[in-house]
């Protein structure tokens, strides 16, 4: 039992050699440790608030980037919305061009229709007279050899027709 319990020498010695070693460290050691806490305290705590700042920035860039995003939305749609518009304006002034080049084009091909129905009346009714005239002189003989006379006939001729 005795080597379990240590000797009351040992015992102040080692008291001693404890207070001594807590003094030195006291006078010598503590104040650089305890500036060395303080100071890892101090940057801790620093970096909490500009981790706390950076969060906020952050938060803050985050509700600005989302109102640029929103921003650009309502641009980009009211560009679409513009061109759509433009592009309808631009296909209607297109139908209305068309409408209006077709009804010209129609215009200008009845009008020609009609000036060749009345060509080829004209050059019909010619026909018709020189084809009547050589067949009356043919049945008629010398009674129209007079240029007056056969023009006369033809004109009533003509008359006669209703062209």
């Amino acid at each position: 039992m005795d080597l379990l319990l240590p000797g009351l020498g040992l015992m102040v010695w080692n008291s001693l050699f404890f207070l001594l070693t807590f003094a030195i460290l006291a006078k010598f050691a503590w104040k650089p440790i305890l500036s060395m806490l303080d100071a890892r305290d101090n940057e801790i705590t620093e970096s909490l608030e500009q981790a706390k700042q950076a969060r906020a920035e952050l938060t803050g860039v985050k509700v600005e980037s989302q109102n640029i995003l929103k921003e650009a939305r309502r641009e980009r749609d009211a560009i679409i919305k513009n061109a759509k518009e433009e592009r309808e304006r631009m296909i209607e002034a297109a139908r209305a061009d068309a409408s209006r080049e077709a009804a010209a084009i129609i215009k200008d091909a009845n009008s020609q229709i009609e000036r060749e129905k009345q060509q080829a009346k004209e050059d019909l009714k010619k026909d018709i007279a020189g084809i009547s005239v050589a067949i009356a002189s043919k049945v008629l003989g010398d009674e129209l050899k007079d240029s007056a006379r056969q023009q006369k006939t033809l004109e009533d001729s003509i008359k006669d027709m209703n062209l």
